[in-house]
C-alpha cells in the first residue's frame, strides 16, 4: 500500500492547528485569570483542569442519554448543535478576555483587539470543528440585527471630534481609498490568476467594498 503523502500531511496539518489552539489556550488564559481577574495560581490551575475532569463524567452521561434520543435530526445532531452554538458563546466570551489581556515585554507594551482576536477565534473554531458549516448556514438568517447591534456598538465609542481635524481626515480619506482600491485590485489579480469568468473577475472586488470593514 502506498503511502499518500498528500492526505497525510493535510490530515496532519490538521493535527497541527488543534494542538497549536490548545497550546495558545493552556497559555493565555491563566494568564488573564492571573492577571486580569487576579485570582491565584492554585485557583487558575483547578480552573484550568475543570474541563478534562468534567468530561470524565460529561461524556458517558450525554453518551447514554443521546442513545435515548430520537428526533428527526438523529440522536446526536441536537446535542451537536447545542453544544456548538454553546462553544459559540464561550468563544466570544474567551475573545473579550484576551482583548483585555495586557502585558508587557521589556519596553513593550502589548494587547489584543478585540475585532481581530474575535476574527481569530471565529476561524479557528470553523476550521477545528466538524459542524461549524451547518453552524454557519443557520446562524446566516439573523446575522442582519447582529452587525446592526455590532456597528452601533462600535460607533458609539467614535469620537467625532476628531473628524474637525484637517490631518486626521485626511488620513481618513487616504485609508478609506487605499482600502478600497486595494480590495478591488487584489479581487481582480485573484481571479485572473484562478482564471474566473469574466463577470466574476469584473464586480467581485466591488462586492468586497461593504462587507463589514474587515
Amino acid at each position: 500500500m502506498k503511502l499518500n503523502y498528500k492526505r497525510t500531511i493535510y490530515v496532519g496539518f490538521a493535527f497541527f492547528i488543534i494542538l497549536a489552539f490548545w497550546q495558545a489556550y493552556d497559555a493565555i488564559v491563566p494568564l488573564i485569570l492571573t492577571n486580569h481577574f487576579g485570582l491565584p495560581q492554585t485557583a487558575s490551575g483547578v480552573i484550568m483542569a475543570l474541563d478534562n475532569i468534567l468530561a470524565l463524567f460529561m461524556l458517558p452521561f450525554f453518551g447514554a442519554l443521546s442513545d435515548k434520543t430520537n428526533t428527526r435530526l438523529g440522536k446526536r445532531t441536537p446535542y451537536i448543535l447545542i453544544g456548538t452554538v454553546i462553544a459559540v458563546a464561550a468563544f466570544v466570551l474567551l475573545a473579550v478576555g484576551l482583548s483585555m489581556l495586557k502585558f508587557t515585554i521589556g519596553p513593550i507594551h502589548c494587547g489584543f483587539s478585540l475585532l481581530l482576536v474575535c476574527m481569530m477565534t471565529g476561524t479557528v473554531f470553523c476550521n477545528v470543528c466538524d459542524t461549524s458549516q451547518e453552524l454557519m448556514e443557520r446562524v446566516e438568517k439573523w446575522t442582519v440585527p447582529l452587525n446592526v447591534l455590532f456597528f452601533v456598538i462600535s460607533g458609539a465609542e467614535l469620537d467625532l471630534k476628531v473628524i474637525v481635524n484637517p490631518v486626521t481626515l485626511l488620513v481618513g480619506v487616504l485609508y478609506i481609498l487605499s482600502r478600497s482600491a486595494g480590495k478591488y485590485c487584489g479581487a481582480w489579480g485573484s481571479c485572473r490568476l484562478s482564471k474566473c469568468t469574466p463577470a466574476v473577475t469584473k464586480h467581485l472586488g466591488i462586492t468586497l467594498l461593504p462587507q463589514a470593514g474587515v
